[in-house]
């Protein structure tokens, strides 16, 4: 499965991100390992950004399954 389909799938919660590594790692991608996980950190920084701009009395909005 290509990378940016693979981001698609878990975006629209048909595979969960555990799912994606254990599949990555049968297929020895490594690289593809390494992609996933800095599409991983950079939605966690732009998150993290997100919140620290928010006000502390506004509940963050956070939608299961989804990363985008």
């Amino acid at each position: 499965m290509a990378r940016k389909l693979m981001l698609d799938e878990i975006n629209a919660g048909k595979m969960q991100v555990d799912e994606a590594i254990t599949q990555l790692s049968r297929e020895k991608r490594i690289d593809d390992l390494g992609w996933l996980a800095a599409q991983i950190l950079q939605i966690l920084e732009t998150i993290a950004q997100g919140r620290s701009m928010r006000s502390p009395s506004t509940p963050p909005s956070f939608s299961a399954g989804r990363w985008g």
